[in-house]
């Protein structure tokens, strides 16, 4: 079975982020046996603003999981205590936890108001109560929760946000064939904006951090023509580009 954890407002500027967290936290229940860390996905949410004092990004994550339904309690509570040990001190950190199928489009609707309005965290509770879906808020106001909700909200949507971990992506860096980088990462979709895929020879700029993205529920590498006289076929695009394909 499928599960997605959301995390969010688990760190402090200067300190590790919600993202590090979110890391560590699926490689533990991956060791304890619990779960499979499929991957992992950031998700933007309202702005930066006046209305969100102490926010740099105001992204959420969302852990994609694959384990037993049956230990589903494990999977909550083992979540529970590890993230209680370890988000930083004056963060306001929630956690949300559901099956696949317990997300809908209620959840979605929820998750895209949050990229407009300062919510309640009363609407991630009640809401969440309502679809059987765990949240917890741990210190603070407990705010964390919205966030968490929100990105389970659009990682359900499927076509949302970037792919922060997934097995072998810290491992592409720079030049690499297509060959190369699928034998680190194994990417559902690596193809251009205009839908063409490259072929096992083709060179692939990389850069020094790869973005890729979730389309269709599928994890993707976008593409774009190497600019003329490059040394690579292919340069890696990020979320910045989504809006370019058109395929």
């Amino acid at each position: 079975m499928i599960f997605f954890l959301g995390l969010d407002n688990t760190g402090q500027p200067g300190k590790s982020g919600t993202g590090k967290l979110a890391q560590d936290l699926g490689l533990h229940l991956q060791a304890r046996g619990l779960v499979r860390l499929v991957y992992i996905t950031a998700h933007q949410l309202l702005p930066p603003g006046d209305e969100l004092p102490g926010s740099s990004l105001n992204q959420a994550y969302c852990l994609t999981l694959e384990g037993d339904a049956r230990r589903v309690r494990d999977i909550d509570m083992e979540s529970r205590v590890y993230i209680n040990r370890h988000f930083s001190a004056g963060s306001n950190p929630g956690f949300a936890l559901a099956q696949r199928d317990q997300v809908n489009q209620q959840i979605l609707s929820f998750a895209k108001a949050c990229r407009m309005l300062v919510m309640e965290r009363s609407d991630a509770t009640d809401l969440s109560r309502e679809n059987g879906i765990t949240t917890t808020a741990f210190a603070g106001n407990g705010n964390g929760v919205i966030g968490a909700l929100a990105a389970i909200g659009w990682r359900w949507q499927g076509s949302d946000g970037i792919v922060t971990w997934m097995p072998g992506l810290a491992g592409l860096k720079g030049v690499m064939t297509l060959s190369e980088t699928l034998q680190h990462c194994m990417f559902d979709y690596v193809k251009s904006i205009r839908g063409k895929t490259p072929f096992f020879e083709d060179r692939i700029q990389l850069g020094d951090k790869v973005t890729p993205l979730l389309k269709e529920d599928r994890t993707l590498l976008l593409l774009e023509t190497a600019p003329r006289k490059a040394d690579w076929e292919w340069t890696a695009l990020g979320v910045n580009d989504i809006n370019r394909i058109n395929w």
